[in-house]
């Protein structure tokens, strides 16, 4: 700033005396602006000087030409220098905008009195809307009594900009400015580059920064998908438990739904819920939103500061105490103090009174889903309309069975019950064939497989793209976008489809990516079979971690040190996953998509009821790795269909030829035969296993020993002898039936929690239970074997009934 402002002196024709004196400001090297009353006594011929004392280069320049503004109403004028101060320096940045409230400026000047130069500040007093000199009335902090004649033309700097120029008043000392939001029309006709809004505050600026990435649709880096508009339909809370619910009403625009929901007067403080199931596109939606409306702010200021937040990381930002706690403060607020800055002690702060539009993202991945919890949760959320008065709220979730309706009716009006949500629809059929045409300049020409290459053909004509793919999946399944994702993938790679349901194309997907697993050092490099079964064990590991995370502490993520106290040092290779399955920013771990997670649970489940089996464990010895958290509705489903998958692999079926067999058990062959591998999966007896991997990891040495697994290090692919001579057999599956049945009737039961003793009491030890949780039940294990258990006696041995029950 002291670099920018010249002295100006005006000289009459004899040019020998500076006949008067005031300050300008360099905006470019060829361009000033001073108060067009310093000029008041420059006449034909006369000339004026710009001295800069602060800029040494620069010397005395003089101006070649004048311009004062025409209307008398405005006291400005420009500078053209003679010659151009061309140093490459920074000039500050013009701002045509109305200051708001009473901030606090800076400026320097050249008053008479001080010699050379003198820097002043203060506070912006008043506005005035009707004037004649100046429309702002500045103070000035420790200048009483001080004649400020020749400062008029000083730049009015605030918020790393300069709003106009100081006025110095006739009468007395006294300071005012003029805005440069005035005489914008005089700015133009001059051609003085402007800002017609003002500059992010620091706090708006992080915000947008981080969200404008957000536009970004794709998993993989570098990946960019086409973004669909999202469409969805009104529902009533009633129709939560529906399982039609996604074909009621006629679809409309998600974004023009938001738009008047809260263009609604009597929706007041209600929030917003958006609701799907998996793979529906929420998440892809609010981001979208949060990056367009991030943009549109910074370049209009005219709509809502929209604020993202997953509530994934609820437990990283949630200080919020119980409910009678009067200092509760909310996530939203912690958030926000922790990663802008913002000071909510102080009440002047702008987003007291700034209009505000808050994305909350993903309540189904906050941690525990009892209805107490989800309800805490959804509390914390809406607790920072207490300081942003006005704040407008989005949510999305999955639906959460008897819970999410109590949430929103607790949340929204209870006068006019006005308990809806957006139900979000998902594809339409000409979306779907749009998104597939799309990314056919991606994919392949060709294809090996006739039934990829059939859709490959369909693709690039754009002819009926919807209806061919509706004989691979059904027309729920083609509303998914996670869903059209794999399959784009699965043709990029040309990995062989057929007709089946979502669960093949997501083994297919799973097993893809285990395959073409990316390393940070090393992209391209294509590892063996053993390798990758190394790599699917790796990913059971972190899963496994993942929902003990996300039920324990209620953190759907993983950091650094969760990978190494399981993984040691080779916990780094965990970011191989992040060329699709994990996301990896600032030292925090998280599954893309809530999608890739379950079904890997849902193969560990199964996995883990076949490893007992395999090797003749007993259900005391299975129990405990069950206890790792209450499964998804999706997950679950997942674990029947992989189930029944497994019987038809095993015992055959009249509808498969033997082709069909060996698709299918190529598909779970990566899920059985990670078993035989020991990577990641030590077995009891390595020594060079730490504690963590002797005791909690699977491993079936009859799996390696039947399928010859020393010699996997060779193979690229399993080969179709092996899947010939597939390891299990009728009595693996009845072995897993048994010991589903002792672990329903079992006796123990297996909860988290830290015992430290506390004394000996008579001749018993007592002890003190710190960390209790009670955020799933006991009986998880007796659950999720009564599901598996009920599946395989329906699928193996044709009796609806459970043996335990």
């Amino acid at each position: 700033m002291k670099a920018s402002t010249a002295k100006l002196l005006i000289y009459g024709t004899d040019g020998q005396k500076a006949l008067d004196s005031g300050t300008a400001v360099l905006i470019d090297p060829y361009t000033a602006i001073t108060a067009r009353h310093v000029l008041s006594r420059l006449t034909e011929g006369g000339r004026v000087e710009l001295s800069f004392p602060h800029m040494p280069s620069a010397g005395s320049v003089v101006v070649r030409d004048v311009y004062r503004c025409p209307d008398e109403l405005y006291d400005i004028a420009i500078l053209k220098l003679d010659e151009a101060l061309a140093d490459g320096r920074v000039y500050p940045a013009l701002y045509a905008v109305k200051p708001e409230g009473r901030p606090s400026y800076i400026s320097h000047g050249f008053p008479s009195e001080r010699s050379p130069s003198c820097t002043f500040e203060g506070k912006i007093m008043d506005i005035y809307e009707q004037f004649t000199q100046n429309d702002l009335e500045l103070s000035v902090a420790g200048r009483e009594g001080m004649n400020f004649s020749g400062a008029s033309g000083s730049p009015l700097y605030m918020d790393g900009g300069v709003y106009g120029i100081i006025i110095v008043r006739d009468t007395g000392n006294t300071l005012g400015a003029l805005s440069f939001a005035e005489c914008r029309a005089f700015l133009a006709e001059q051609g003085i580059v402007h800002h017609s809004l003002k500059p992010l505050r620091d706090y708006e600026r992080i915000i947008v920064e981080r969200q404008l990435p957000m536009a970004k649709v794709g998993f993989d880096e570098g990946e960019s998908l086409p973004y669909m508009d999202t469409y969805a339909t009104w529902e009533n809370v009633t129709s939560l438990d529906n399982p039609n619910r996604y074909t009621l009403g006629k679809p409309e625009l998600l974004s023009e739904m938001v738009e008047r929901y809260f263009a609604a007067e009597e929706n007041g403080e209600n929030m917003l819920f958006v609701v799907a199931d998996f793979g529906k596109g929420k998440s892809t939606f609010l981001r979208h939103m949060a990056a367009k409306m991030a943009g549109a702010y910074r370049d209009s200021r005219e709509i809502p500061l929209p604020v993202y937040f997953n509530l994934r990381e609820y437990t990283k930002y949630e200080k919020f105490g119980p409910v009678l706690n009067l200092n509760k403060e909310g996530v939203i607020k912690d958030f926000l103090k922790e990663t802008t800055g913002i000071d909510f002690a102080n009440r002047q702060h702008p987003i007291f009174s700034q209009s505000i539009l808050f994305l909350i993202d993903s309540l189904d991945e906050c941690g525990s889903l009892s209805a107490s919890d989800v309800m805490q949760v959804v509390r914390s959320v809406k607790a920072i309309v207490d300081y942003c008065r006005g704040a407008k709220i989005i949510v999305t979730t999955r639906p959460i069975p008897n819970v999410l309706g109590q949430v929103i009716k607790e949340m929204n009006d209870p006068v006019n019950q006005a308990w809806r949500f957006a139900s979000i629809y998902g594809f339409q059929p000409d979306q779907f064939a749009d998104y597939m045409q799309a990314l056919h300049p991606k994919l392949p020409v060709e294809s090996v497989h006739a039934y990829n290459r059939k859709l490959l053909d369909t693709i690039r004509s754009g002819q009926s793209i919807y209806e061919t793919f509706n004989g691979l999946l059904n027309e729920e399944e083609l509303k998914r976008p996670i869903l059209a994702y794999m399959l784009y993938k699965l043709l990029e790679e040309d990995y062989e489809l057929e007709k089946d349901s979502k669960l093949g194309i997501y083994l297919s997907f799973i097993n893809l990516l285990t395959k073409d697993a990316k390393h940070v050092d090393d992209s391209g490099r294509k590892d063996d079979w053993l390798k990758r079964l190394g790599y699917r064990n790796l990913l059971y590991v972190t899963a496994v971690m993942w929902m003990k995370n996300l039920h324990l502490n209620g953190g759907g993520f993983l950091r650094l040190d969760d990978l190494e106290e399981a993984l040691g040092e080779d916990a780094s290779l965990v970011q191989f996953m992040s060329h699709s399955y994990f996301k990896n920013a600032g030292g925090i771990y998280h599954f893309n998509h809530q999608s890739f997670a379950e079904i890997i649970i849902a193969e560990y489940y199964v996995r883990l009821l076949l490893w007992s089996a395999l090797e003749n464990k007993t259900a005391n010895e299975l129990s405990p790795f069950l206890a790792i958290g209450n499964p998804t509705e999706q997950t679950v489903s997942f674990v029947k269909s992989l189930l029944n998958m497994l019987c038809d692999a095993t015992i055959g079926d009249d509808r498969l030829d033997g082709n069909s067999l060996l698709k299918i058990r190529r598909a779970l062959s990566p899920m059985m035969s990670s078993l035989g591998a020991a990577e990641y999966n030590r077995p009891p007896d390595d020594d060079k296993a730490g504690n963590a991997q002797r005791d909690g990891y699977l491993y079936s040495s009859y799996i390696r020993r039947v399928w010859n697994a020393e010699q996997w290090g060779g193979f690229s692919e399993i080969s179709d002898r092996m899947l010939e001579q597939w390891p299990i057999k009728p009595e693996h599956i009845e072995k897993m039936i048994e010991n589903a049945a002792a672990l329903v009737n079992g006796e123990d039961d297996y909860v988290f929690f830290q015992p430290q003793r506390m004394n000996h009491s008579f001749n018993r030890d007592v002890y003190r239970i710190e960390g209790r949780k009670k955020t799933f039940d006991p009986d998880t294990e007796r659950w999720i074997a009564m599901l598996c258990g009920t599946t395989l006696a329906e699928r193996f041995l044709g009796e609806s009934a459970f043996p335990p029950c």
